[in-house]
């Protein structure tokens, strides 16, 4: 999977309007095989923030 893919497609999710009554998104990505582990310190993100939770 292409990481850039996955950033441009997650931007495009935050960019869009929020359903009536919503005031957030939240997106839980779970990297099984840790494929993407060392790019997310380099991942911008427009209209949203990336955060690593502890295993």
């Amino acid at each position: 999977m292409d990481s850039d893919k996955i950033i441009q497609k997650l931007n495009q999710r935050f960019a869009a309007p929020l359903p009536e009554f919503y005031k957030r998104r939240i997106v839980f990505w779970y990297d099984e095989d840790g494929e993407f582990q060392d790019r997310l310190d380099e991942v911008t993100l427009n209209n949203a923030k990336p955060l690593r939770l502890p295993r």
